[in-house]
């Protein structure tokens, strides 16, 4: 186990760490809102939870990370969380967040963002701050509670959440202790 966050790739974008056995914590430190996205490993499936701000590229990241085949899905459809969508084939997301996956609304979000005071560093090579696009990609199957993905070794659960957003999903692995809250804690 890595407990201190460590510079993945030479995007200068991410820091990954894992924080329990199998579970990586991957944060984008250079902006305020401290994005963090999880990818969760198992014997036979990897699920990432978010996508993150879009603003580097998390897929090189899971790259090398793991080459189990993933599953990928967003807890709710705010900016943050779901700018990376496009890089993958499909997510899942709860029905009531689907309305939120308008690509002009989060890119206008994500440059708006994107202000000299909620940087903590530079961007990666080639990435303007005004001229950020978001693509929220292709929702799959909707997610609504209760649904578990089998990971192999570890199952994890989707909770239903609502309050931050109307279709918050939260994700837990009992048997290992883990919960991941995304927005529902802050």
């Amino acid at each position: 186990m890595n407990e201190q966050p460590f510079t993945l790739t030479d995007q200068n974008w991410f820091a990954v760490s894992e924080p329990s056995l199998g579970v990586f914590a991957i944060c984008e430190p250079l902006h305020a809102e401290t994005v963090l996205s999880y990818l969760v490993c198992g014997t036979r499936r990897a699920l990432l939870i978010d996508t993150g701000m879009g603003v580097g590229n998390i897929a090189d990241v899971l790259n090398r990370l793991t080459d189990l085949p993933l599953s990928v899905v967003n807890s709710h459809s705010h900016w943050d969380h779901v700018g990376g969508n496009a890089l993958f084939e499909s997510v899942q997301t709860h029905q009531a967040e689907i309305a939120g996956m308008d690509a002009e609304v989060l890119a206008s979000a994500l440059r708006r963002a994107m202000t000299p005071e909620q940087l903590r560093g530079p961007l990666p090579d080639g990435v303007v701050a005004g001229h950020l696009s978001l693509d929220p990609g292709t929702v799959g199957s909707t997610l609504h509670g209760g649904e578990r993905f089998d990971l192999g070794d570890r199952e994890i659960e989707v909770l239903f959440c609502p309050g931050h957003s109307p279709g918050l999903l939260a994700f837990i692995d009992e048997a290992n202790g883990v919960l991941f809250s995304t927005d529902v804690v802050y």
